[in-house]
């Protein structure tokens, strides 16, 4: 069944971790059982001397395999790693086991086991150095990766610098928080709008977000590709509020979408980019999207870019059918970061083909992509 498991159970499914893991530990659960069972029903039988042996050995491979494989993984091919990880971390475990263990338990004495305390000594001088060269000669931390943190950081800022007005909110009148925040909002669009006449605000004659009490301007809510330039996104898309946030799911905008709504703060335009790490599940969940946006909202999707991609990955497919929508939802408007970002290939250079954080090409690109598809819904009609 465990085999079945490992070989049927997909990772992009999103019924792996919720299902498959309570099947594989209740699977567990039933061979402890077994096993207990086994070992009282049968006291007069020893069992084979390579279970018993395996059985004392098992917790310290378990303990030492994964720093052993990192380090050989980055100097040997895969069989090669695995081949050295599964010896030494025998020989660990057996010089724990066998040596270690009972010398601190004083069951034995370093005279009758000093050759073997040498070996552990040999062994693990050669394995520290080993480690030191690979820090040495490890990377700084990347462009990407430093945009990333500070990005985080700034939207932690921002938020933090909208909680107390959202504290505020909580412990006022339900009606006066709502009218407050649409008066807020609509005077941030009436501004934005005069400020720029071309904008999405000004060509936004078709808007019923007032007849359904739902705050003006734009909600972006977007994975690691959006956190990487949510900084630039504030400043260049009017009167949009960004939350980002690193590995975030379609499902998981979702949820974000139902709380915003609920709370009373999700905005006219709805803005999701969260394609990238689209599960196996990616219509049923784009599906729920549609459904759970409420009337008087425009929605805009932004099409996932991979330069890795393959036709049969879940975020190609996904693009594809977010491509067919508008068709069929006048409400939804498409924001083609994927073709945008396929004909300016430079602004990936030196990343891993999806973020482009640091590349301020990327950030001007991605920013008039949302921008650009912000005033063609503007100029649609809003959820019935």
């Amino acid at each position: 069944m465990t085999v079945w498991l490992g070989t049927t159970i997909k990772f992009d499914a999103a019924s792996t971790y919720p299902i498959g893991l309570l099947i594989a530990t209740l699977l567990v659960m039933i061979m402890i059982v077994a096993a207990r069972l086994l070992h009282e029903h049968t006291p007069t039988v020893e069992e084979p001397k390579i279970t018993t042996i395996l059985a004392a050995l098992s917790y310290g491979i378990y303990l030492y395999h994964w720093p052993l494989f990192v380090i050989f993984s980055r100097l040997l091919n895969s069989g090669q790693a695995i081949a050295a990880t599964l010896a030494l971390s025998l020989s660990f475990a057996a010089l724990s086991v066998y040596v270690i263990e009972p010398l601190i338990a004083g069951k034995t004495h370093l005279r009758h086991n000093s050759l073997a305390v040498a070996g552990v000594f040999v062994i693990a001088a050669a394995l520290t150095v080993v480690t030191g060269r690979q820090v040495q000669a490890a990377p700084a931390l990347s462009q990407l990766d430093t945009t990333l943190w500070t990005e985080g950081i700034q939207q932690d800022i921002a938020q933090y610098r909208r909680a107390k007005p959202e504290i505020v909110a909580a412990h006022t009148p339900r009606q006066t928080a709502a009218e407050t925040r649409l008066a807020q909002s609509r005077a941030a669009a009436a501004q934005a709008a005069k400020g720029d006449p071309h904008g999405y605000q000004a060509q936004n004659h078709q808007s019923t977000a007032a007849a359904h009490h739902i705050p003006a301007g734009v909600s972006i809510i977007g994975d690691s590709v959006t956190l990487g330039t949510a900084s630039y996104l504030s400043a260049h898309v009017a009167n949009a509020l960004v939350d980002a946030e690193g590995d975030r799911t379609m499902n998981q905008a979702v949820s974000l979408v139902a709380q915003q709504q609920q709370a009373g703060t999700l905005r006219e335009f709805v803005v999701i980019a969260c394609g990238t790490n689209s599960l196996a599940d990616y219509a049923k969940v784009l599906q729920q999207l549609l459904d759970t946006l409420e009337p008087g909202h425009k929605l805009v999707l932004v099409t996932p870019y991979n330069g890795k991609a393959q036709s049969d990955w879940n975020s190609s497919k996904l693009t594809v059918l977010e491509r067919a929508l508008p068709a069929s939802h006048d409400w939804v408007t498409l924001a083609d970061w994927a073709t945008t970002a396929a004909a300016h290939p430079h602004v990936f250079k030196g990343t891993d083909g999806v973020h482009f954080g640091g590349h301020q090409d990327g950030n001007v690109l991605f920013a008039q992509t949302i921008n650009d598809a912000l005033i063609a819904a503007a100029k649609k009609p809003a959820k019935k």
